[in-house]
This record gives structure tokens, C-alpha cells and sequence, in this order.
């Protein structure tokens, strides 16, 4: 279970509201923006996205006016590194511009993917940036800390191997390898949630997300965030044949997902 006490008495008193309404306790909850933000402030983003301790500042910033303000919103922050957070955890490389969010790099081949390790993911220069933001907000009670931008498995193929994906699907004699991407991309996924989870410091099959915004939902039996993004370039069927089993498989072990 999220440890309430490692939060100010306002936000523990949100998260019990929250249990509230989930078990059928207590009213639907209100969320009040406390003024007009941007999803995602690019402001001196390139020099947040190499400093935690900025991106730490700038986002516990708009987190904290939801502090004391009539909203049952829970204030929350990640650190914002963009879609390209897992992949670049399997070593793809990406680019930072001021004026936008981080763009992948060089795709990788299917051999490269298929010999990415999960064994050294709390050691790559992209998640060290996740770990530094999240012991900074550790620190301070007045916020919540949530997942960084882990896509879905599909989405993080997509990045990893490019377009090339939408037509191998379609080969019959691709579809093998294909798969074995997936599963790699799933491991990587499964690896990289459960370390957010102990980073971020929740229980398996709970988690708070406020999905870029300041306010956010905490979800009981639900214990990660999955974005297929790409999935609205693929048939139905192939949804169903390629995706419906790896997104079965990466909520499993949370007992379900946002």
C-alpha cells in the first residue's frame, strides 16, 4: 500500500478519499485546475531534461499550487522525459530540442533489440535521471511522485524498431520475429515498471498517475500505465493478435493498469 505518512496530512487525507470512492464509500471526486498550465512546458526543457534537480523544481512547482486549493486532485510530479524513456533505458540513442519533447534516434536492427539485457536498467544514464527526480521528491512531502513515460510494449517496439514493424506484421514469415521483438520489449517494459514501482515507492497492484498533469488519480488494482499509441496504425486483428497478449501480460503482474 502507498505509505501515506511519507506525505503532509492534506495529501494522505486525498488518498483516503480516493480509497473512499473506489470502494463505493464516499462522492464522485472533483478535480479543479488551480489555473491555466500547459501539458507540457517546454520553458528551458533541455536544460531540466539534463538536471533532475531542475525538472525536480519546475514540476514540484505546479504540483504544489494544487496544495490548499478545493480540488480532490492529488498533487503529482514525474520526471517529463518523454516517450523515449524505455528505449533509451535499451540504449537507443535520441535527441533533445528546446522547443519540443525528446525524438528517437538511429532504430535499432532486430538483432540489436533481441540482445538488449534487463539487468543493468537502474545503471543506463536515462534512468539514473528518473532515480535522481524521484529521491528528491522522496524528500519532500508536499508532492507525489508517479511513472515516468513508459509507453506500452508495442509503443516501445515501434520507437525501437521503426516503421519497418507495420509491414513485417503483415509477412507470414516475419510474424515469428516480430513476436520475439514484442517479448523483449515486454521484458523490458516488466523491468522497468518495477523499479519505477520501488523508486516511486507503491504497493504491486496500486499506483497514483497524473498522466502530464498536476492533479492526479490514485487507482487501487491497477499497478501500472500502459499508452499504445501506435496501435491506431494496425487492423483490429493484428491489435488483437500481437498486442492483446502482451497487454494481458504487462498488466498481470499489477493486477491490472491505467
Amino acid at each position: 500500500m502507498i505509505a501515506d505518512e511519507r506525505y503532509s496530512a492534506e495529501i494522505a487525507e486525498k488518498i483516503g478519499a480516493h480509497r473512499k470512492f473506489w470502494d463505493g464509500e464516499g462522492p464522485s471526486l472533483i478535480f479543479i485546475p488551480p489555473g491555466e498550465t500547459q501539458l507540457y512546458d517546454m520553458t528551458d526543457y533541455v536544460a531540466r531534461f539534463e538536471d533532475p534537480a531542475l525538472m525536480f523544481e519546475f514540476e514540484a512547482a505546479r504540483a504544489e499550487a494544487v496544495n490548499g486549493w478545493p480540488t480532490d486532485g492529488i498533487p503529482t510530479v514525474r520526471p517529463s522525459l518523454g516517450t523515449v524513456f524505455v528505449p533509451a533505458v535499451a540504449g537507443q540513442q535520441y535527441q533533445v530540442n528546446a522547443d519540443q519533447m525528446p525524438w528517437p534516434g538511429r532504430r535499432l536492427t532486430i538483432d540489436e533489440i533481441l540482445a538488449v539485457s534487463v539487468d543493468d536498467v537502474a545503471e543506463t544514464p536515462m534512468y539514473r535521471k528518473a532515480k535522481e527526480f524521484y529521491d528528491l521528491a522522496a524528500a519532500r512531502k508536499t508532492v507525489v511522485s508517479y511513472h515516468a513515460d513508459t509507453q506500452g510494449v508495442f509503443d516501445i517496439a515501434h520507437i525501437l524498431y521503426g516503421e519497418e514493424i507495420f509491414l513485417e506484421m503483415a509477412m507470414e514469415e516475419r510474424a515469428g520475429s516480430i513476436r520475439e521483438l514484442l517479448g523483449v520489449c515486454l521484458s523490458l517494459y516488466l523491468e522497468v515498471s518495477d523499479r519505477l514501482k520501488t523508486d516511486v515507492g507503491e504497493g504491486r497492484d496500486e499506483m497514483i498517475h497524473g498522466h502530464g498533469t498536476p492533479q492526479g488519480l490514485y487507482f487501487p488494482n491497477a499497478g501500472v500505465r500502459i499508452s499504445e499509441d501506435s496501435a491506431t496504425l494496425i487492423s483490429p486483428e493484428m491489435i488483437e493478435s500481437f498486442l492483446g497478449p502482451v497487454i494481458r501480460e504487462s498488466m498481470a503482474p499489477y493486477g491490472g493498469g491505467f
